[in-house]
């Protein structure tokens, strides 16, 4: 499924040739919501995450959007 997500979004460029550090980046929007530990330690390559301070302003994104999401229903 996420291979298949990938596909259409590079597909979606419409371009005929891409970077292999594009289809990289295009692997992170849905890895994310499969994985995020997955997510960080991909990011941490594709977005050449230099500092604990990278690693700390993502993990901060991916709280802040837990916390903004509605709690799911047990």
């Amino acid at each position: 499924m996420l291979a298949q997500k990938v596909e259409e979004a590079v597909r979606a460029t419409g371009v005929s040739q891409i970077d292999a550090n594009e289809i990289g980046l295009a692997v992170l929007p849905p890895l994310r919501e499969l994985d995020e530990v997955a997510y960080l330690r991909f990011a941490s390559v594709y977005q050449a995450f230099d500092s604990l301070d990278d690693f700390e302003d993502a993990i901060g994104a991916l709280r802040a959007e837990h916390h903004s999401q509605p709690a799911a229903a047990e």
